[in-house]
């Protein structure tokens, strides 16, 4: 997480009435949803996440008229198909490689992306023209991802990070056009984009934010493209 920020008692109502009506909308488009299982809260704090992002980027007013509209039935319609395609939930080992090479690319990449300029200005860019090309789940992460994937490239390029952030000075605008391609690109990609491990620790867990105990546990990640 970049930070931590405290919610009005107006931005935790309009929290809980996002989630509240996901949950409702999300009973019909999946046959068995559970809000109270695992993969159930998952998916509600996700789509929660990500309709807060989409509805950002494309300028809506907040609010509840948002929330209990049909703007966010139809856009929720969208992000499930999405969900199925694109995240995969993980219950054994098989794929220790794939978890192994996104911890070292946030290790490899952890100076860099706290130096950043514009860091969040550039990750709501990224999300935009994930929107732009149908990627409405996980915008956020796969934004990020991005992000530290093109600040990788530049680090093999330029050997150091204090060179890497010269660079970046000289020339922001071809390092935001690079971003931009990557995330356009998304658009022939076929399959999943977001892999979660799960093991007994994130299932014991009765209470807080699922997805944020995944993250923090480095328990995520992302196919290579």
């Amino acid at each position: 997480m970049d930070g931590f920020m405290m919610l009005s008692s107006s931005d935790k109502l309009q929290e809980r009435n996002l989630a509240l009506r996901l949950s409702k909308l999300l009973s019909n488009f999946i046959p068995g949803y559970n809000p109270y299982d695992y993969e159930g809260r998952v998916i509600v704090e996700v789509a929660a996440e990500d309709a807060k992002s989409y509805f950002k980027a494309l300028k809506y007013e907040r609010g509840l008229r948002v929330w209990s509209g049909d703007a966010i039935a139809e856009w929720l319609e969208l992000w499930v198909y999405k969900w199925r395609e694109r995240v995969k939930l993980v219950f054994d080992k098989r794929f220790t490689a794939i978890f192994d090479k996104q911890r070292e690319l946030v290790r490899e990449t952890e100076g860099l992306w706290r130096a950043l300029p514009y860091r969040e200005e550039l990750k709501e860019l990224v999300i935009l023209a994930l929107i732009e090309v149908g990627e409405f789940c996980f915008t956020d992460l796969v934004a990020e991802n991005i992000i530290r994937s093109e600040l990788h490239a530049y680090k093999k390029r330029f050997k150091s990070e204090e060179a890497v952030l010269l660079h970046l000075s000289i020339s922001p605008l071809k390092f935001a056009k690079n971003l931009m391609r990557r995330a356009k690109d998304l658009k022939h990609w076929r399959g999943p984009l977001v892999m979660f491990k799960v093991d007994s620790k994130i299932l014991q867990g009765a209470t807080g934010r699922i997805v944020n105990r995944i993250r923090e546990a480095n328990h995520y990640a992302l196919f290579e493209f």
